[in-house]
């Protein structure tokens, strides 16, 4: 893959392999930089548009955005397969998001620069500080952003302006240091000219000038700079530019200049403020820092009016949480501000400029201990992290760290905590989940008690220092991140993370720190990553599952990188196949590349199908299985036992697939298996020889090992065979080999499965993972949202079953299984709705479309029995007495309770004369014998009609409380509700010899098992 590089400080450039390639029109340079300038983030698409326009922006903008986007992805991806999803610039969350790294933009390198230059800085390392700056400065070597179009980029190239003079001052500064005072003087000279109005160069100059015994001069630069600064800003000099004149008259030593001066004043010389400025004072050797006493919020509104020339109550707040009343802060601060476009607030992110500077100057000062609180505090502002966990990421002691956080707090530089009134012990202590009563409260100085009898809240331990405190702005807090360099900033996530593993033992927490991991010196995080995946996948949290997942793919090993690859596609599959189908195919072919198992095939294979494209995936699975072979027989025996699960979606394939079967001449355990899941799908043989032959496969006279990948053909044996308990053990293990790596079809089955059992809440929540809120242009799989609906339906969600299932009719592939499954929970639907004649047409056309599979079994889809009780709701007695004995001549051949028990009723609702009843107490003795709920419960309800209907008023009121008894085990309300209208109405139910019973039955879809892949 071809390396992207971008360069934004000389124009805007793409380089693709070190070569430029074009990248279009400068407002699509425009939009290339904003994205690039935000990388790794999501930028809303309404505010890169806002930025490409000065004025009112035109009704065909978003289309515009959108044609950009288009183009800048053929740009940057050029390799990209048409309909593969984008690696580089992705959409989502409605906006865009450029998915690279800082060492791929020039700004991003030139700040990681800047950053380490001043690191050492700080250390009293002039050297390194000089050899870092002299690779960062000759990156700005014309104009930022040259030639581009619109506000964002004006500002964003004042911004980048700001940051290359800073950086330039700083460098210079580094270089006196080292006594190169001739090379400070001939750039500072050009430098004051064209910049008049920054002290910070005029001090350098002026003490460069000293140092060489020029006094005049310097005192002259400095009454050129006053006089700049009172015709143009009307202000003083600031105070440590003043100090130095004073020196300079005075003839006293030249204060060092290792103690930064603080940003320059813009109060006004009559106010109190500037009167604070000019007696600075030491509050706490302890801190060993100069601080103002702080400013309100009344104070900030009127030097913010002042600047920018209107009311700025609202933003005056944003300003005081930033700043924490820090008059050089808001100083700095409102400087930076004034270089934007209007600001509507104090944004989360400013570049290296003034509110930067003096931020790296106050916690230059701190001391060593409080000074890496406050940045694992910054660190981890945005995690919400418990107080121990931010300890360990400074290397403190939680008794050493409740000082540094009592400090920061005493001289205003953080905030306390907030109370957490309502809030739940384990997520105010930062442990989403997990239980704080296990945390050691004393630990950090708080106790837990409960409040009003509830939830456990933090309450100070009398005399103990306070808990976490923590920033009251997001500015300051990433602002202090980008002081720290990534090394520092990875180091303590990871030592966050280590200790979130040991209090909780939680996974998942413990991830949470990790999604900033790069490189495979953290591989040994990757089972914690995937671990971490898994869970946030049962919480239903898919978005986080994937996040953690692609922080695995990014830290593994090389050889690890498919196999996370095919998890991340798993866990797509949900919600959208088409990205799940581009993580497949990239797994595949690295797979195939290192000659290893190929797990990817059978899930690509799977996606091929569902989209259409069966004969595809038959081929694909013949050339990779024909592969593997070669060099892994046991790999290829696994691929041959999965492919029974995608050779089943279409009728082509699998008749195909089992006249293959039958024409091998000694076959082995897998072709065993298969042959008897066909004849019994077929229903060529009984339940019980079926089970008799899966089992002699299993065993085998010839002792052969069954592949686990079997196990999901014997789940299918005993969901026919009415065996839901063993068939649920069997769909309810998690482990990927049972069902070659389609947890998607596991869950499927299992759904099945607790349909067949009533349990409809908790078959809901089973595949609830495709309701999960996602792009409206997603295409879920249909036959999940099938039994999610049919799911819906048993709890009398009806309305909500309709509105999933047409989404899910449209994607379904007409010639796959989802159709089938879709078209009978829609026949299920109708039938709900009362529309019994539609509800019939479906379960018939399910009934065509079962004949090219040669299926029959009515354990699986019973589409006989299904129309014919339709049929007999509307009087079409003939037709449903001819589909009623055919059911039951198959289930006689099946012979099994459920499809005996469920033929005996269709036959009975469709006879209407004086045997119904004897019928009817047929099928409940069978169904009584098996393990379908439903089944039973429609029985019951259709006997005691019947005998109300014939003037048996006792039968029917024991017969409706049986069936109650039934509904009230499975919490069934909605049947629960119409077994209670009919004991109601019992009394005015007709006599004996009234004619026929009341066809008013329960709604059959609540009692129909909804048939799946």
């Amino acid at each position: 893959m071809a390396t992207i590089r971008i360069n934004l400080l000389n124009g805007v450039e793409v380089l693709r392999d070190d070569q430029p390639v074009p990248s279009g029109p400068p407002q699509r340079c425009a939009l290339l930089a904003a994205l690039a300038l935000r990388r790794g983030r999501w930028v809303p698409a309404t505010v890169l548009l806002d930025g490409l326009y000065d004025g009112d922006v035109p009704a065909s903008g978003t289309g515009l955005i959108q044609t950009h986007i288009s183009a800048l992805r053929r740009v940057l991806e050029p390799d990209r397969a048409p309909r593969a999803e984008p690696r580089v610039l992705v959409s989502g969350h409605g906006g865009y998001q450029l998915r690279i790294t800082d060492d791929q933009v020039d700004a991003g390198i030139f700040d990681a620069l800047v950053a380490r230059a001043e690191h050492a800085r700080a250390q009293g390392d002039w050297h390194t500080a000089d050899q870092f700056y002299t690779r960062a400065l000759p990156l700005c070597s014309g104009e930022p952003l040259a030639g581009l179009p619109g506000p964002a980029a004006s500002a964003q190239r004042a911004v980048l302006g700001e940051r290359y003079l800073s950086a330039l001052e700083e460098s210079l500064f580094v270089a006196s240091m080292l006594g190169r005072t001739d090379r400070v003087l001939d750039r500072l000279r050009p430098l004051v000219g064209e910049h008049p109005l920054r002290e910070r160069a005029a001090e350098l100059l002026m003490r460069a000038l000293v140092r060489q015994g020029r006094r005049s001069e310097a005192l002259e630069v400095y009454t050129r700079t006053r006089r700049a600064l009172i015709d143009t800003l009307g202000v003083e000099p600031g105070n440590d530019l003043r100090a130095l004149q004073t020196s300079i008259l005075a003839g006293q030593p030249i204060p060092s200049p290792i103690r930064h001066p603080s940003s320059p004043d813009i109060f006004p010389s009559n106010s109190d403020a500037i009167d604070s400025l000019e007696s600075l004072a030491l509050e706490s050797s302890a801190l060993e820092i100069i601080r103002l006493e702080g400013l309100g919020v009344p104070e900030i509104a009127m030097l913010a009016e002042r600047v920018f020339g209107s009311a700025a109550d609202g933003f005056a707040p944003d300003i005081h949480r930033a700043t924490g009343g820090s008059p050089i802060l808001v100083s700095a601060l409102l400087k930076d501000l004034a270089l934007l476009d209007d600001p509507p607030c104090v944004p989360e992110y400013l570049a290296n400029g003034n509110y930067a500077r003096a931020i790296r100057r106050q916690l230059d000062q701190l001391a060593p201990d409080t000074a890496r609180a406050l940045r694992a505090i910054a660190v981890l502002h945005e995690y919400n992290a418990p107080p121990e966990v931010v300890a360990a990421a400074c290397g403190q002691s939680d008794s050493e760290f409740r000082d540094s956080c009592a400090t920061l707090m005493a001289h205003g530089i953080t905030a306390p905590p907030q109370p957490r009134h309502g809030t739940a012990v384990d997520e105010a202590e930062g442990y989403p989940g997990y239980d704080s009563a296990r945390i050691s409260a004393s630990a950090v100085g708080v106790h837990l008690r409960p409040v009003g009898g509830g939830a456990a809240h933090p309450t100070p331990v009398s005399g103990g220092a306070p808990e976490l405190s923590r920033l009251r702005h997001a500015l300051p807090a990433n602002t202090l991140r980008r002081l720290c360099t990534r090394e520092e900033v990875q180091g303590m996530l990871v030592t966050a993370a280590w200790r979130a593993l040991e209090v909780t033992g939680d996974s998942r927490v413990a991830a949470r720190y990790l999604r900033e991991l790069t490189g495979e010196r953290w591989a040994e995080w990757v089972p914690t990553l995937v671990d971490a995946g898994a869970e946030a996948v049962r919480a239903l949290e898919l978005p986080e599952a994937i996040g953690y997942l692609e922080v695995a793919q990014r830290v593994c090993a090389p050889e690890q990188r498919d196999e996370i690859g095919v998890r991340l596609g798993l866990v797509k599959q949900w919600t959208d196949p088409v990205a799940a189908r581009a993580y497949f195919e990239r797994a595949l072919v690295g797979q195939r590349a290192a000659k290893v198992a190929p797990t990817a095939l059978i899930p690509l294979a799977w996606t091929l199908v569902t989209s259409g494209q069966a004969q595809d995936a038959e081929a694909l699975l013949d050339e990779v299985i024909t592969e593997t072979a070669g060099h892994d027989p046991e790999a290829a025996r696994t691929l041959r036992a999965s492919r029974w699960m995608v050779t089943g979606l279409t009728s082509r394939a699998w008749n195909a697939y089992l006249a293959r079967t039958r024409s091998e001449a000694a076959p082995d355990a897998v072709t065993e298996a298969v042959r008897a899941i066909g004849d019994l799908v077929a229903v060529r043989i009984s339940a019980h020889e079926a089970r008799s032959r899966f089992e002699a496969a299993a065993g085998g006279t010839t002792g052969e090992y069954l592949p686990p990948e079997l196990l999901g053909i014997q789940a299918h044996i005993a969901l026919w065979t009415d065996e839901l308990t063993r068939a649920g053990q069997l769909t309810g293990q998690g482990d990927d080999r049972y069902f070659g790596m389609l947890d998607t079809y596991r869950l499927m089955l299992h759904t099945e499965v607790l349909l067949r059992q009533a349990r409809y809440a908790e078959a809901a929540r089973t595949c609830a993972l495709v309701a999960v809120p996602a792009s409206a242009s997603v295409r879920r799989p249909a036959g999940l949202v099938a039994l999610y609906a049919a799911a819906l339906l048993g709890a009398g969600r009806i309305e909500e079953a309709d509105r999933w299932l047409e989404p899910a009719r449209i994607h379904a592939n007409s010639e796959s299984w989802e159709w089938i499954t879709v078209t009978y929970v829609r026949a299920m639907l109708c039938a709900a709705q009362g529309r019994s004649r539609e509800a019939a047409g479906h379960f018939l056309d399910c009934g065509r479309r079962l004949a090219a599979w040669q299926q029959h079994n009515p354990s699986h889809l019973p589409w006989r029995s299904s129309a014919a009780l339709q049929l007999s709701a509307l009087g079409e007695l003939d037709r449903a007495r001819r589909l009623a004995a055919e059911e039951l001549e198959l289930a006689i051949r099946l012979n099994t309770p459920v499809a005996l028990g469920r033929a005996w009723r269709a036959v009975a609702l469709a006879a209407a004369d004086h045997t119904t009843s004897e019928s009817l107490c047929r099928a409940v003795a069978y169904l009584e014998c098996g393990e379908s709920v439903p089944e039973l419960l429609a029985a019951l309800i259709d006997l005691a009609d019947t005998h109300a209907a014939t003037g048996r008023t006792a039968l029917a009121r024991t017969t409706f409380r049986r069936a109650r008894a039934l509904a009230d085990s499975r919490a069934v309300r909605v049947v629960l509700a119409l077994i209670d209208q009919r004991l109601s109405a019992l009394p005015s139910f007709a006599p004996a010899g009234s004619g026929r019973h009341d066809r008013s039955r329960p709604d059959d879809s609540i009692l129909e098992p909804a048939g799946s892949a």
